[in-house]
Formats: C-alpha cells, sequence, structure tokens
C-alpha cells in the first residue's frame, strides 16, 4: 500500500494479485422517443448490460452505486438524433438526485453540425477519472435546448451506440 492506494502487480506473464476490479458497461437496447429539447434534464436508461462485475450497475434505474472508494474512469457515448431544431446541448454525470457532479460536455449543436456530414446526428463521447466515496450514486444526464418542446432529440440505441461505463482504477483504503 503507497499513501493509502493498494498496489496491484502485475508479473511478466500477465497475472495480477488484484482481485476483479469493479467495471461495468451498458448500453440502450434501443432508440428512445424524444425526450429533450425544452431545456429539460432527461437521464438516459442504460437497460442492456454488457458486463458488470462487482453488480454496482443497475439497469433499471440507470444507476451506479461506486462499491468502493478510489479512483474511477467513467465514461458516456451517447448517440442523438433529430437534433435540428436545438440550440444546445448539456451532459454531465450527476449524483444520483440531479445535481451535477461533473460536466462531461457543453456546446452549440448549430457549430457542431456545421463540422459534419450528418445533419440530424450528433455524437457525444467523453471520459473523466474522478474520485468517488464508497456508495457514491452516479448516472448521465443530457440537457438540450432552444428548439421547441415538440422537437426534441432521440437517443440512439443498440449494441455500438449510447453507452455508459466505468471501472474503478485504484481503490483507496
Amino acid at each position: 500500500m503507497t499513501n493509502g492506494f493498494i498496489n496491484n502487480n502485475f508479473y511478466s506473464e500477465g497475472t495480477s494479485n488484484a482481485p476483479a476490479q469493479p467495471r461495468f458497461m451498458a448500453y440502450l437496447s434501443a432508440t428512445t422517443a424524444a425526450v429533450t429539447g425544452d431545456a429539460t434534464n432527461y437521464r438516459p436508461i442504460f437497460n442492456t448490460e454488457g458486463y458488470d462485475v462487482g453488480s454496482w450497475y443497475n439497469a433499471s434505474d440507470g444507476k451506479a452505486t461506486a462499491p468502493w472508494s478510489g479512483w474511477y474512469l467513467i465514461s458516456c457515448t451517447l448517440e442523438l438524433s433529430e437534433i435540428n431544431d436545438q440550440d444546445y446541448y448539456y451532459w454531465f454525470i450527476d449524483d444520483g438526485s440531479g445535481g451535477v457532479k461533473q460536466t462531461l460536455g457543453i456546446g452549440n449543436v448549430s457549430a457542431m453540425k456545421a463540422t459534419s456530414s450528418y445533419a440530424n446526428i450528433l455524437l457525444l463521447t467523453s471520459s473523466t477519472v474522478m474520485y468517488l466515496s464508497a456508495a457514491s450514486v452516479i448516472s448521465i444526464r443530457i440537457q438540450s435546448g432552444g428548439g421547441t418542446a415538440n422537437k426534441c432529440i432521440k437517443v440512439v440505441g443498440g449494441a455500438g451506440r449510447s453507452n455508459f461505463a466505468a471501472e474503478l482504477l485504484s481503490r483507496s483504503v
């Protein structure tokens, strides 16, 4: 142990003294109905688990509860469609109750569309490393606005499309 963190040793043959590190990856099984566009926050429910070592992701509510205190790599990809009418997007990791824990991205949709050959599709992808205390709850939220309330974005589903993943990098003790 160094500086309060458990050090994992990796050996030349590829083995490790580390226990199975908690990690998960989940994705949307199908494209959502129109979900936001009037500046309301929306939590995509990534309802299909690719893997969940440590059983810390809940595919029914889209929330993950950190099993241990430590540094985690958190990643998310959102493929959005029907964005023609929107002016901005804002997506973030929340604390499980809607409060912003860390912003993943904010931007102007018109500027993004100007550099894309797909006028109706926007791909948002981000990864971050952050410290989570044991039992901390996180989820992904997205907000988009500036358009009309009846012309809202959709989050595209299917394997390899929109997903949410996290992995413990270093456990604190």
